[in-house]
């Protein structure tokens, strides 16, 4: 039996005990000798323990686990820090050349009242892409190309809802960056942000797509839908910079709106089809369905075996959504080919068609599924 000292030996050892300094615990006598050069009065297992007691109790925890002091240990709470992700300068025309250095020759600096971002080359007509967030309400800003003087530019046009700006710049003469395609891509997959911040350095952040379809709700209440999320953190929003894939291709624009601390970006998809409108026409041409919707509830999604949808709060009166006979309540599940499973999905899907689009709805009415047209009209 145990006494109250401690365990008795294990009945298999055999031979001399180790020195006491090398045992995790020490008969009576030895602690009533008095602690050995250099040590406290606990055995070298307590010692352990009070001196880690001094560094910190984070690590006091770990070696008491270490040396069996809890045989039932709680877990213990952990406090999150989101640290920023590192960000690795690359000076433009060193020798150390990659594909940043021709990403960074289709990129430019923007500077509006003082503000500081970023831009994409569009196209070799001196189109650039930035963000409507940057360029607010100024009709001419500054842009710094990586070489060459800093050049006045015009803002062709601005877009709220999807966060695209279009600028004019003369003499801005070089080939537009190499575009992708934000439905090429996975989450998980590689990507970095890129963004000029000078006229010779690049600052590249790594990581991956979190999220294909993030939704961010702004101060007015009206939200920026098909986001393209990542797990990039950063110190300091950048704005009109460039998401790439592995290959080096622009899928996206970054855009600072919404409160958080990671990489988002535009799809280059969706800003494509924004600024084709911004150059032609001076303003976007959203396609208008008529509805106020919000996300089909969880629980009934998986009650009618789907994995999301559109739920139609409201159908306006002499609408196309009206024409087509969708009634509220109804959810919204397919919009040609594409799934909806949210409000987000929708207001993406909308985004890529044009007024006069004939488009086939797949929709769910008390959990049985139907179809119908409806011929998008011109936002008002």
């Amino acid at each position: 039996m145990p006494d109250d000292e401690g365990t008795p030996p294990d009945p298999g050892f055999r031979g001399a005990p180790l020195p006491p300094d090398d045992r995790l615990w020490r008969h009576p006598s030895e602690v009533a000798a008095g602690p050995p050069a250099g040590r406290g009065r606990r055995g070298r297992g307590g010692a352990a323990l009070g001196l880690a007691a001094g560094a910190g109790a984070g690590l006091a925890l770990l070696v008491a686990w270490g040396v069996g002091a809890f045989e039932d240990p709680a877990p213990p709470e952990t406090a999150r820090e989101r640290v920023a992700t590192p960000a690795a300068t690359v000076f433009v025309g060193t020798a150390a050349r990659d594909d940043i250095d021709d990403l960074a020759a289709a990129l430019v600096v923007v500077r509006v009242d003082g503000t500081q971002g970023s831009g994409v080359v569009l196209r070799d007509d001196g189109h650039v892409l930035t963000t409507a967030d940057l360029v607010g309400d100024s009709t001419r800003v500054t842009v710094q190309p990586v070489e060459g003087p800093a050049l006045e530019a015009e803002v062709v046009g601005t877009d709220a809802a999807t966060d695209v700006a279009v600028l004019s710049v003369p003499g801005l003469d070089r080939a537009g960056a190499v575009l992708g395609a934000a439905g090429d891509i996975a989450v998980g997959d590689p990507t970095r942000a890129v963004t000029l911040r000078g006229e010779d350095a690049a600052e590249v952040l790594t990581g991956v797509v979190a999220n294909l379809a993030v939704t961010v709700t702004r101060t007015d209440d009206r939200p920026l839908h098909g986001l393209i999320g990542t797990d990039i953190v950063q110190d300091q929003p950048i704005e009109g910079a460039a998401l790439v894939d592995a290959r080096g291709a622009v899928i996206g624009v970054t855009t600072a709106v919404g409160d958080t601390d990671v990489v988002r970006a535009v799809p280059i998809d969706l800003a494509r089809i924004v600024a084709q409108d911004i150059i032609a026409t001076g303003a976007a041409d959203h396609p208008w369905l008529g509805i106020e919707g919000r996300d089909l509830d969880a629980d009934v999604a998986a009650d009618w075996g789907v994995r999301g949808g559109a739920e139609l709060a409201a159908v306006v009166d002499d609408s196309p959504a009206a024409a087509a006979g969708l009634l509220a309540e109804d959810v919204l599940t397919q919009v040609g080919d594409l799934e909806i499973t949210s409000m987000g999905d929708l207001v993406t899907a909308l985004r890529h068609l044009d007024p006069g689009d004939l488009v086939r709805i797949g929709y769910l009415r008390d959990g049985d599924h139907n179809w119908c047209r409806a011929r998008l009209a011109e936002s008002t």
